[in-house]
């Protein structure tokens, strides 16, 4: 962590997502709001739609056709804070990023923080509703509906076409399968295999329970 902040102060080091640039460039064909905050460095693609209040990191790409709704915040530090053997509270810097995806939809107030090493994913396709939070390092792949005020820990993977009702929460580094169902309110301690759905607190495995629209 020392190491990783002299290279960041001294050098002005960027290792934020694979061919990244500062020179990143917002397109001509994105709507941004006038009262949206769009740091040096953040790519966006045409079609996409950033509302206003929405602040975007530097070190963030935003796909083709995608929503950012008010006051979305995408690419901040998580918590990572260690105390070194010195005594000295340390705070892992972040300088991985965050990658979103095309026509992908992100709903007001919601907070999408910045990877440590390497980028926070959002895939193509994916709803996140109003006041949700995604942990940095997180991976959401296409397809994915994640409803409101659910939270996603840190370095957690949510797999393909899986859905994730209101009020969710899931711990951090867990592995959420391609098509798993987790009902509303849950809290979900553990991996959920593919296709299945999961209840309560703790969640348990809930033959047939479905959540969420219709694919």
């Amino acid at each position: 962590m020392d190491v990783l902040t002299w290279l960041i102060d001294s050098t002005g080091v960027d290792a934020h997502w694979s061919g990244y640039t500062g020179e990143a460039a917002v397109s001509s064909e994105a709507q941004v709001a006038s009262s949206a905050v769009i740091e040096p460095g953040v790519e966006i693609g045409e079609g996409s739609v950033i509302c206003a209040g929405a602040v975007i990191k530097r070190g963030s790409r935003i796909g083709r056709n995608t929503i950012i709704r008010e006051n979305v915040v995408i690419g901040s530090d998580g918590v990572t804070v260690y105390r070194a053997a010195d005594g000295r509270l340390l705070k892992f810097p972040h300088v991985g990023g965050v990658s979103v995806g095309d026509n992908t939809e992100i709903g007001a107030n919601a907070v999408i923080a910045g990877g440590i090493l390497a980028a926070t994913f959002i895939g193509n396709d994916v709803v996140i509703g109003n006041l949700c939070n995604v942990g940095h390092g997180a991976v959401v792949e296409e397809g994915v509906w994640m409803s409101v005020g659910s939270l996603l820990g840190g370095h957690t993977t949510v797999h393909a076409g899986a859905t994730i009702a209101m009020g969710v929460s899931v711990r951090d580094n867990l592995v959420i399968g391609a098509e798993a169902s987790l009902g509303m309110g849950s809290v979900v301690v553990k991996n959920v295999e593919p296709n299945h759905s999961m209840f309560g607190n703790p969640a348990k495995r809930m033959v047939g329970l479905k959540t969420g629209p219709k694919r």
